[in-house]
């Protein structure tokens, strides 16, 4: 049915498989893919690191607070994600609303990462204690200090998806 729908809509796809083709996209496609494979790998090192060198009990009260602040994270990932396409159109054909939209969206996210950042910080104990039991106590402190990562990462969604609808994927990689 998809397949029906699309043909219909944009005719018979035609797929070119020349060598040429294939080197070309992929060429072009290098800054995107590293950024694509170098984001999960820098937000994961930590549990790593902190499981190499304290032990998996670190990793585990450390991973804790982690995985709320990761949770949370989803959602100015997919705002950017919905917005990708409407950036891209407005990058090829008005870069003064683009720029218009940017200091909107960068307002926007003060004035919602902070107070989300800071709400999470004030209950801290009781999300905590609702997501893993009285087991986790200790990481009570490890998700207050990472409520200032999470106010980072909606900034760092926004500014990535402003990157990428502007085709600057080797900025977005050189500050991953």
């Amino acid at each position: 049915i998809a397949y029906k729908m699309v043909v219909r809509k944009y005719g018979t796809i035609q797929l070119d498989f020349s060598l040429t083709n294939i080197l070309h996209t992929a060429h072009k496609s290098i800054p995107y893919a590293h950024s694509s494979f170098l984001y999960p790998l820098a937000s994961r090192v930590d549990v790593v690191f902190l499981g190499f060198f304290l032990g998996a009990t670190s990793a585990g009260i450390y991973n804790v607070g982690y995985r709320l602040v990761f949770f949370l994270q989803f959602f100015p990932y997919f705002a950017g994600v919905a917005l990708l396409p409407f950036l891209s159109r407005l990058a090829l054909d008005s870069k003064s609303e683009l720029s218009f939209l940017y200091r909107q969206a960068m307002d926007l996210i003060v004035l919602v990462g902070l107070p989300v950042a800071s709400g999470v910080w004030l209950v801290a104990p009781d999300l905590i204690e609702i997501a893993f039991g009285d087991g986790f106590s200790e990481s009570v402190t490890i998700l207050r200090i990472l409520t200032g990562l999470l106010f980072l990462c909606f900034l760092n969604h926004v500014l990535a998806t402003f990157l990428m609808a502007n085709n600057r994927q080797a900025e977005r990689r050189r500050c991953l």
